[in-house]
């Protein structure tokens, strides 16, 4: 099968008042939906994307552009291009009033596996799709993988000693910590669901936006089995329980604030403390309490949606986490933060 990887899109005369585009690729792959990536861009320059999709007979690729995402406006669709198994290497321009973006593409291979997987909104996964995210995760936890994972969070006797969260201290390095570790740890639980079934990614989802418990997600509560003698006196088997209310999730608007600040201390502050919280406050149950939080499948898709608007930060401001020394090791791994500040060179991108 076909392997595309789509290398940049070109911006070129853009007429935006703001003297930016936003730019939408939306994917078909064999002719259903599997979601869209978001660049924003100034007019007259060029954005890397370095990602990769693979499909059996046709790719069909849409640009929509908005004058002002968070005003509310309605996309504007710029054009369309279709791929088939034929396809070689080339590019392509999508035309508009007043100028003209250019998608660039690379064959990588004709048959064998994309490299990068492309993680997407959990609304835009297939019955198939979810089936097979929920029988990884049974298997994880009969294998005994997702109960170390969730031990490994906190440790087994609760006391956050990888210092992966602002609360622990000393907090100048944990503030730094919280979304380099994370990007680690929801690495690590997809390349487990990968071993079950390479076809397996890790969802995000939008509790900003979807404001409540996913209906498919709603029932899988299991009890996980944790290593040992478990976490801090928890049971063990350890029951999965919620209590949502509704009312605690985030906005838009609280996102958009949080985002806001250039400096990373800043932006990571507000996140944690913010929407992050008020998630896990919104479901309620394992999830209120952040030394068992992992146990419950919705703690990694909502990480998942703070490590992609951490992303989404990184591709327009220029700050980094501040580590030195020995705190620049993901522990118990072994990643530097050099290591995952990119997310394509970790092994996946956001659509």
């Amino acid at each position: 099968m076909p392997t595309i990887r789509f290398d940049s899109l070109t911006c070129v005369t853009a007429q935006d008042l703001d003297g930016q585009d936003e730019a939408f690729l939306a994917f078909f792959v064999d002719g259903e939906y599997i979601g869209n990536v978001y660049r924003p861009m100034r007019s007259n320059t060029q954005l890397a994307l370095g990602f990769e999709l693979e499909y059996q007979n046709t790719l069909r690729i849409q640009l929509w552009e908005v004058d002002d995402p968070a005003g509310g406006n309605a996309h504007d669709f710029i054009g369309e291009i279709n791929l088939d198994s034929g396809v070689q290497t080339g590019n392509e321009q999508l035309l508009r009033a007043g100028g003209d973006y250019t998608l660039d593409w690379t064959l990588v291979q004709q048959d064998g596996p994309a490299e990068t997987i492309v993680r997407r909104d959990q609304v835009t996964m297939s019955a198939a799709e979810r089936t097979r995210f929920r029988d990884g995760i049974d298997a994880l936890i009969a294998d005994g993988t997702f109960g170390d994972l969730v031990v490994s969070h906190a440790g087994a006797d609760g006391s956050f000693l990888f210092r992966n969260h602002g609360f622990v201290p000393p907090s100048s390095i944990s503030i730094q910590r919280f979304l380099p570790w994370h990007r680690v740890y929801l690495r690590r639980l997809e390349e487990a669901l990968q071993q079950v079934d390479s076809r397996i990614f890790l969802p995000y989802w939008r509790g900003w936006a979807d404001r409540g418990i996913p209906a498919w997600l709603a029932d899988f509560t299991p009890d996980v089995a944790l290593p040992g003698s478990g976490i801090d006196g928890q049971p063990n088997p350890l029951p999965v329980t919620r209590a949502e209310n509704p009312s605690r999730y985030p906005t838009i608007s609280m996102v958009q604030t949080e985002l806001a600040p250039a400096d990373y201390t800043q932006m990571t502050t507000r996140l944690e403390g913010g929407s992050h919280g008020a998630v896990h406050m919104a479901v309620g149950g394992t999830m209120r309490n952040a030394v068992i939080a992992s146990a419950d499948v919705l703690f990694w898709m909502h990480h998942c949606e703070i490590d992609r608007l951490w992303s989404l930060w990184q591709a327009v401001r220029q700050g980094n986490p501040l580590l030195s020394i020995t705190n620049r090791e993901m522990t118990p791994w072994n990643e530097d933060v050099s290591d995952v500040l990119s997310t394509q060179e970790f092994g996946y991108l956001y659509a």
